[in-house]
């Protein structure tokens, strides 16, 4: 594509950029001030617009009455949006506890079936209903709203826009319940679903005879489920979901393991849908069309269709629709013979990205999208001149005629340039893009760290490296695939082209596993705070708009900075007094015990049927109490629920020792977990009846439970590790799952006085006898 992106120093020649900053003010207002109603906040905008109309001659009132005005309709847009509910809602009753509910309406999304990985477990069908109406008592009662659905089982049979029936427990979307935790309430809510309903058994999902299909989403659904039939057919299952995922966005098939891959190595931009697969899609068909012999304007247009039904297809996404505001901006500025300036672009992304949906300025995939992006209009120029890195004509996204972001070419060289061989000019531009390529890395990836730190808590310097080689064979990949799917997987040539989507995707694979099992490629830490980063990015803005003179104590101050934040997520929360922290993991147990020097010991990390929580639930709610290394991990027995959060745990922090009970390896599974410690150093040590564990000055915590020579053909639940807890005259004591035999044995010493006890075996009746609490 011929059309260039015009620099420009001065926001004054970008009209948007006050508009789109308005709204977003606005928008904030709302969301956290919440001052007005839509009605409120319509009138508001009314008369400010008409205030800015009237006085159009009075410079002095017509521009700020402008920006009240466009102020106004973001937080009015955004209240309607997030807090307006219709008077026969479903969200409007009283659903705080879920209840049964038989309710009939229709899919307006693709039903996700995702495998379990668990030995007995039936998987999970994940979908959103529309609901018409609900069943009260012999009647039904019509309704609206938007329901999540999650079913027991496959249900992934079912289409998007068909009318279903479905039976289960219906009742608000649960907030977080650990510190750290996501809390989906936010991003169901941005999409109009306040209410979930959790179905048991997948025929309690069932097709409504009588129901009205929605033909659009019918469609759409269609759509979206045969272009994943015709892709994955045609490519090797190994790498299928890999596919799915870069070319459909969907990745309910993608490895966990796969996923937090690509994390840890900050290349999950190229796994999901992003701003840089849609402008790979549109250089190519530009080029396709071009080459077919069309007119510049008629390929451009061509350009603006396909890259709008492509973004319909994988849907809305924040990133998709910022990259199809850009592409039809530039498309119709190049139609027009004119340039698109890069802050009016940006705005015009903006205000179609929030149009689309206001709550996505919160979300943290748009927030990175438009930090990439920002990076690359005024990062990337600055950089390369600095280091010497010579800019090719004609760089996307990038003007060469601005003298301002370019490094003057030496007059000899350019004359020794229009003589050399071919292969020559051919390894020079090679080296040329490569060393754009890594700077365009560098600065993208410092650009987006004080957010990833805060939203992920992760520092990933090997993606620097890794996206140099991956934004183009991904790129790649992304082509290959779209021609798997356009060509259906029929013929020869179709044949090749799934061969080499499949080995790209195989390299893409490998490349991104290798990175992420490097120990130095990525770093967890447990801050920063959203005031550090809020502030590191005024600073950046601040080195943006300072003159050159004073940019140098501005590029300072910023790092220090950023140093500051690096240090401070590395030093330990340091609580008043001794503090144990009962994690609620659900059917598990989790507790964090921290000392008043910064010591931290977790007792027991797991969950049944999730071997994920270490990576969702516990390490999350860690990072929020500022730990960032673990002294110790006491496994009280070898039941799943209690350790198979482990090995994500390895991953995420610095661990001193593992300490377990006698015949804690007898059980496979518990005995490739203390493997995998193993092989990353971590000592694993047995722990016994007598033995202390040092927590800090003033505290002592004591193990009361299994006693040495304990028999080791006993139940697991009786070898279970008692702490006993002491701290200022304050006793807890944690029992873990502690019954029968065991229990028997620790009431065989003297009673205790406590302050709290762990319910033995998660309040199981047998575990907790009445005599059991007359001895505690």
């Amino acid at each position: 594509m011929t059309t260039k992106v015009h620099q420009c120093s001065s926001f004054a020649s970008a009209p948007l950029v006050p508009s789109a900053l308005a709204v977003m003010v606005g928008i904030v207002a709302d969301r956290f001030a919440d001052p007005w109603t839509t009605a409120t906040w319509a009138a508001i905008a009314v008369v400010a617009a008409a205030l800015a109309a009237s006085g159009a001659r009075w410079r002095g009132v017509a521009v700020p009455a402008l920006v009240v005005a466009f102020a106004a309709l973001g937080g009015g847009w955004h209240h309607h949006q997030w807090s307006d509910l219709a008077a026969d809602d479903l969200a409007r009753g009283d659903w705080i506890t879920p209840r049964p509910a038989w309710v009939r309406g229709v899919l307006v999304a693709v039903p996700e079936f995702r495998e379990s990985d668990q030995a007995g477990d039936s998987g999970l069908t994940r979908t959103v209903l529309a609901v018409t109406a609900i069943r009260d008592g012999e009647v039904w009662r019509a309704v609206t709203g938007r329901v999540d659905v999650s079913v027991s089982g496959d249900r992934a049979n079912l289409a998007m826009g068909d009318p279903v029936m479905a039976a289960g427990m219906l009742g608000e979307v649960a907030g977080p319940l650990n510190p750290g935790e996501t809390d989906r309430r936010d991003s169901l809510r941005a999409r109009g679903v306040r209410l979930r309903m959790a179905i048991g058994e997948p025929m309690s999902l069932w097709p409504d005879p009588q129901g009205t299909p929605w033909p659009w989403h019918q469609r759409l659904g269609t759509a979206r489920s045969r272009s994943q039939e015709r892709l994955v057919r045609g490519l090797d299952p190994a790498v299928a979901p890999l596919a799915a995922a870069l070319l459909l966005g969907r990745r309910e098939a993608v490895d966990p393991d796969v996923n937090d891959a690509f994390a840890r190595t900050g290349t999950t931009h190229l796994l999901a849908i992003s701003g840089l697969h849609l402008q790979v899609l549109a250089g190519a068909l530009w080029m396709m069309f071009r080459t077919l012999g069309t007119g510049r304007k008629s390929a451009l247009l061509g350009v603006v269709a396909a890259t709008v039904a492509y973004a319909i297809l994988v849907g809305g996404m924040p990133s998709v629709v910022r990259s199809v505001a850009m592409t039809v901006a530039i498309c119709l500025a190049g139609m027009r013979d004119r340039r698109a300036r890069g802050a009016n672009l940006m705005a015009a992304a903006a205000l179609a990205t929030l149009v689309m949906n206001p709550a996505h300025l919160f979300d943290v995939g748009c927030q990175l999208s438009f930090l990439c992006v920002a990076a690359v209009f005024w990062g990337v120029p600055p950089a390369a001149r600095r280091l010497g890195v010579e800019i090719p004509s004609g760089s996307f996204f990038i003007d060469t005629n601005n003298v301002d972001n370019l490094r003057p070419v030496d007059p000899l060289k350019a004359l020794e340039r229009r003589y050399e061989s071919a292969w020559k000019r051919l390894g020079r531009r090679f080296g040329t893009w490569l060393a754009l390529l890594l700077v365009t890395s560098a600065v993208v990836w410092l650009v987006t760290l004080p957010l990833v730190m805060l939203r992920f808590h992760l520092i990933s310097p090997i993606g620097v490296l890794l996206n140099v080689p991956l934004i183009p064979i991904t790129s790649l990949a992304l082509l290959l695939a779209c021609l798997t799917l356009l060509t259906a997987a029929s013929g020869p040539f179709s044949m090749v082209i799934s061969m080499a989507c499949t080995g790209t995707l195989k390299l893409t694979g490998w490349m991104v596993r290798w990175g992420g099992s490097r120990t130095w490629g990525h770093q967890f830490v447990a801050g920063p705070t959203c005031t550090w980063a809020m502030i590191a990015y005024g600073l950046l803005a601040l080195v943006v708009v300072t003159k050159s003179s004073w940019r140098c104590w501005a590029w300072g101050v910023l790092g220090g900075w950023l140093a500051l934040g690096l240090i401070s997520s590395m030093v330990p929360a340091r609580p008043a007094g001794l503090e144990a922290e009962v994690f609620a993991v659900g059917h598990g147990l989790s507790v964090l015990i921290q000392g008043s020097d910064g010591r931290a010991i977790l007792y027991d990390c797991g969950r049944m049927r999730d071997p994920h929580v270490g990576r969702r639930l516990i390490a999350p709610a860690l990072w929020a109490r500022g730990v960032h290394r673990l002294d110790a991990v006491i496994l009280s027995h070898a039941d799943a629920d209690h350790y198979n959060g482990l090995p994500d745990l390895l991953e995420r922090f610095p661990i001193g020792e593992v300490r377990v009970p006698p015949g804690f390896d007898r059980d496979p599974s518990a005995a490739r977990a203390l493997r995998a410690a193993r092989i990353r150093g971590v000592q694993v040590r047995p722990i016994v009846a007598g033995d202390r564990v040092d927590i800090g000055p003033g505290a002592t915590l004591a193990v009361l439970h299994p006693p040495e020579g304990w028999p080791l053909d006993a139940p697991d639940n009786a070898h279970s590790v008692v702490l006993d807890l002491a701290s200022e005259g304050r006793r807890v004591l944690l029992t873990g799952d502690l019954e029968g035999v065991g229990q028997a044995a620790l009431t065989g010493q003297p009673p205790r006085r406590l302050d709290a006890l762990l319910a033995p075996h998660h309040g199981g009746r047998t575990a907790n006898p009445p005599w059991f609490y007359r001895w505690a």
